[in-house]
């Protein structure tokens, strides 16, 4: 049952969602921004090997990783993550292997129908006339928060999307 207002995943894709549930060895994403509805047309799962370690260390993840993935992400923690493959059930296997995804803080998710996203190169955009960063999820979640000071123009798709305070606010259109 495909409508204007669900969002079918693409290999690819750019969302972001909500940590709903830390499981052994994976997160459960909620991709409607709430952590409550997960079935799984509206759900995703990043796995542990899905992520960068931090220091950006690549190696095989051990149980020690396993054991500490809250201090990555817990529940109700919003991040934006790339669709890395779409399962037969629909359910979605993410990851933020990459800078420029992670764990969304310091600013503002509004939700519209994912109809409303339209698809394009680049999903990350910088307003500069008005001082704001904003992140277009093709599952119908936009994180709109205030430009980073001090960043390049080469390093601001890496970076564009990070911060340190968390201040965050939920907004739904419908």
């Amino acid at each position: 049952p495909t409508s204007s207002s669900l969002y079918v995943g693409q290999v690819g894709d750019l969302i972001i969602g909500r940590i709903a549930a830390v499981t052994a060895n994976r997160w459960k994403v909620s991709l409607t921004g709430t952590p409550t509805n997960t079935s799984s047309l509206r759900e995703g799962h990043l796995p542990l090997s899905g992520v960068n370690l931090p220091g950006g260390v690549q190696r095989i993840r051990t149980s020690e990783d396993a054991l500490a993935m809250r201090t990555l992400f817990s529940e109700g923690d919003l991040l934006s993550a790339e669709v890395q493959n779409v399962q037969h059930d629909g359910t979605l296997l993410l990851h933020t292997r990459s800078f420029k995804y992670g764990k969304l803080e310091n600013g503002v998710l509004v939700t519209v129908p994912p109809a409303l996203v339209p698809r394009r190169k680049i999903h990350m955009v910088t307003l500069d006339e008005c001082g704001v960063d904003v992140l277009l999820g093709m599952n119908g979640c936009i994180w709109i928060q205030r430009s980073l000071p001090n960043v390049t123009k080469s390093n601001e798709d890496e970076n564009a999307m990070s911060s340190t305070t968390q201040t965050t606010a939920t907004t739904n259109i419908d």
